[in-house]
């Protein structure tokens, strides 16, 4: 018996006390990220896209300093609660503008320079849209190449990041 529980223990390692630190302050995130996804086709149908980019960038803060590394974790698992299988229904927006959405919500409360942008793309008679999001001119968490789309919109502008460097929030443009 005393073998098997040492085989175990060599086999799953117990977190250390700061990795459990971590781990629920990402459960705890994902957790913010779905009830505010929840909230998203509400938001959706009672401000325009502007208005509501503009409650979105208030930003609570200090421009981020933290790591690519934490970044790199939020904005995984973002894109994965983003992609539960509840969220899929007609009523929430499409993958795209849902994922591009959160990404600039959560990204914005951590102090990020994020941008997000809308484009369409025609392939012979069809127009298609796609949205996404980027960090100091870096596309994020696209599987697809974002050049094929022309950019129809983007928020918030270049003046506006500027104001936001100097003033500590970002004015909507």
């Amino acid at each position: 018996m005393e073998e098997t529980q040492m085989a175990d223990s060599a086999q799953y390692p117990r977190a250390q006390p700061r990795e459990h630190s971590v781990m629920l302050s990402q459960v705890w995130c994902a957790v913010r990220v779905g009830v505010w996804l929840l909230g998203l086709p509400i938001r959706l149908r009672r401000h325009s896209l502007p208005r509501l980019l503009d409650r979105l960038a208030v930003v609570q803060g200090q421009p981020s300093s933290g790591s690519p590394q934490e970044m790199d974790r939020m904005v995984r698992m973002v894109v994965w609660v983003c992609h539960l299988r509840c969220f899929r229904p007609p009523l929430f927006p499409r993958a795209c503008l849902r994922q591009a959405l959160a990404l600039y919500y959560t990204l914005c409360r951590m102090g990020y320079p994020v941008a997000i942008h809308f484009g369409i793309h025609k392939v012979e008679e069809a127009l298609h849209g796609h949205s996404w999001v980027t960090v100091q001119g870096q596309v994020v968490a696209e599987s697809r190449p974002v050049e094929v789309f022309h950019e129809v919109y983007s928020y918030p502008s270049a003046t506006a990041w500027a104001d936001h460097v100097q003033h500590g929030s970002v004015q909507g443009s």
